[in-house]
């Protein structure tokens, strides 16, 4: 159960603002307005995707973390 678990609420990161500040039309509409002013392209794209990685990684390794504590209960 926790692998679809941790996959919907992944994907709901992804779609959707879990936290109003963190979503994905906003982060990308100030990366480009912040390229519109910097000329910076390939450096802001890098940050606004490894913001989303660690967003989703971590949400991912936690989720991870859980069904191996709760496998080793079960198996005890």
């Amino acid at each position: 159960m926790i692998p679809p678990l941790a996959g919907q609420a992944i994907s709901t990161i992804k779609d959707s603002a879990i936290v109003s500040i963190i979503s994905i039309q906003e982060l990308t509409f100030q990366g480009m307005e912040l390229m519109a002013a910097t000329y910076l392209t390939f450096e802001v794209w890098i940050t606004v995707t490894l913001l989303y990685f660690l967003l989703t990684y971590s949400c991912s390794w936690l989720a991870g973390r859980l069904e191996l504590r709760l496998r080793r209960a079960y198996l005890y």
